[in-house]
């Protein structure tokens, strides 16, 4: 409910020359900071996952935009926890719009590294992962965004068993 009345008020106080704010964003050239998180808390069996990303990205023209990434990732319920370093290079395709939304496809792959504890057990291991998803911008200036995606994430080592589902929110400043 939260996220709604905020994405609401974002559109309604958003200028009224927002239909152009998008199209700078994403000319040749044009770098991309930002961050994002998600947090999941499962309450029938006390499980959660915090997630923080770092991104810098740079429009390559044609709505190509190359990204890269750096993760922090921490779980943890009454019986342990872990926490995850990665690092991911993506590619994004955005859609030009010319509206103030701007959708976006990306896919990459990069380097996770996990250290466990549960129980008496601790381990450590690094995979490689790969990772699609898709996404929409809100520009509500034209270097602000507001960021929301959907992210599927698999370590190559064991892909049946660690994939993820994720849903991101965030921030974007675009420069130049």
């Amino acid at each position: 409910m939260k996220l709604t009345v905020i994405a609401l008020a974002l559109f309604l106080v958003a200028p009224s020359h927002a239909l152009d704010l998008a199209g700078r964003a994403l000319d040749y050239g044009v770098s991309e900071l930002g961050m994002a998180g998600a947090y999941l808390h499962v309450a029938d069996s006390d499980d959660h996952l915090l997630e923080v990303e770092l991104r810098a990205g740079r429009m390559m023209g044609a709505g190509m935009e190359l990204e890269i990434e750096g993760t922090l990732q921490r779980t943890w319920d009454d019986d342990g926890s872990a926490t995850s370093l990665g690092a991911t290079g993506s590619f994004l395709y955005n859609i030009r719009t010319y509206a103030s939304w701007v959708p976006f496809f990306l896919g990459g792959g990069g380097l996770s590294y996990e250290r466990s504890s549960f129980g008496s057990q601790t381990w450590s291991e690094t995979d490689a992962v790969v990772q699609f998803g898709l996404g929409t911008r809100f520009f509500f200036t034209d270097s602000g965004a507001l960021r929301l995606e959907y992210r599927f994430r698999s370590r190559l080592a064991d892909p049946e068993s660690i994939n993820s589902h994720r849903l991101l929110a965030g921030l974007s400043v675009f420069l130049g």
